[in-house]
């Protein structure tokens, strides 16, 4: 038996390390700036003698269903995608924006929005990724050709492809029954991807002639299929393959491997589409605020390191590698749909007419009914 001097000093000693860990701040990120963001959590833990929980999420989506459908506890800070909201707020009531004061932030209008869901806004936008045209400068002085500025449209972009076409290099190529890159394709050079209702109509007169002369380009070599992102990466590399489109994230690493490109928006008007990440909250305590506040006024200094769009006007944009690319780039992309319709109708389902209709030689219309007869059974 404990004396009670015993029992004073363990329930004591009890009563510290609890408080110690209610009062414990919870955090979960993705994607890049692992150490990043540690780094700004002990700065906080030694400005404020509070304590930060920082959980690196590699598989974010994964864990946040199974956290959320097992009823478990959710961290007081998230990093997430748009797409991840609708999971979210299926099972949660997050924090509404309007709730927190004093967040004097010049936040991009269209990253706002991309995030704004049922009415409401829930998420801090924070940066974006987006997909751009990655060029290899190596094939481009071999051949002697100029690279495209900034504002280049996609006549000169078939006319490059159909140069380099004639020489033992692959003009462009990627996955090409990746709905997700078609999505902008089809939004700037076909029919606008939903309606004014939020519905998908993919048999019109522009989706007809988009995927007719996208079967020409195809055909023509002019358009590489691979079957995976290490194979684009790895001939890129090798000089092989002279253009590709893909997401920004790729650019540290190549930069990195020290390849020799450029980046470009893509041709207009084919349209990027743009993927932002953003903060979201599940309490909105004093603590869970005060390091919130800490992770936004370290934006600029986040995209510079990990070469991204920063959601907040930067003060020294000439310090953000390609910001000028990002920045055109943004501001003539649409923000990745989150629609049922769209993630569970049209990326699979375009994704397979692409390949009836590049590899099986099914004609366009037949391969548009059936995927929108997919889309329509969503």
């Amino acid at each position: 038996m404990l004396n009670k001097s015993k029992r004073f000093v363990v329930c004591f000693l009890f009563l510290i390390i609890s408080t110690s860990l209610m009062s414990m701040t919870k955090v979960w990120v993705s994607w890049e700036g692992e150490n990043f963001f540690r780094e700004l959590c002990r700065e906080w833990e030694s400005e404020t003698g509070e304590r930060v929980e920082l959980v690196y999420v590699p598989e974010l989506e994964e864990k946040l269903t199974i956290t959320l459908k097992a009823g478990g506890d959710m961290p007081d800070i998230c990093l997430i995608k748009t797409d991840n909201l609708p999971v979210i707020l299926e099972h949660v009531q997050p924090v509404n924006t309007s709730r927190i004061d004093d967040l004097d932030f010049n936040f991009d209008p269209k990253l706002v929005q991309a995030f704004h869901y049922q009415s409401n806004d829930y998420v801090f936008p924070f940066y974006a990724d987006m997909q751009l045209m990655y060029l290899s400068t190596k094939i481009f002085e071999e051949l002697g050709l100029v690279l495209p500025d900034n504002d280049w449209t996609f006549e000169e972009y078939l006319q490059i492809m159909q140069v380099i076409n004639e020489t033992d290099h692959q003009p462009c190529g990627w996955g090409i029954n990746s709905a997700y890159i078609f999505t902008g394709l089809q939004s700037g050079l076909g029919s606008p991807l939903m309606d004014d209702k939020g519905k998908i109509h993919l048999i019109t007169k522009e989706n007809i002639n988009l995927l007719t002369n996208f079967k020409k380009w195809y055909d023509a070599g002019l358009l590489f299929d691979y079957v995976n992102r290490p194979n684009i990466v790895k001939a890129f590399s090798k000089g092989e393959l002279a253009l590709f489109p893909q997401g920004s994230f790729l650019i540290q690493k190549f930069q990195s491997s020290g390849l020799d490109f450029v980046i470009r928006p893509l041709p207009q008007p084919w349209q990027s589409v743009i993927d932002p990440k953003g903060f979201i909250l599940f309490n909105d305590s004093e603590n869970t605020v005060s390091l919130l506040k800490i992770f936004l006024k370290a934006t600029e200094s986040f995209a510079r390191d990990f070469i991204k769009y920063p959601a907040t006007r930067p003060q020294n944009p000439e310090q953000i590698p390609f910001y000028a690319q990002m920045k055109k780039t943004i501001d003539n992309g649409i923000m990745q749909p989150i629609d049922d319709q769209y993630v569970f109708g049209y990326w699979p389902a375009m994704g397979t007419a692409l390949d009836l209709i590049l590899k099986e030689g099914v004609a366009v219309t037949e391969a548009l009914e059936k995927a929108q007869a997919y889309i329509d059974q969503r």
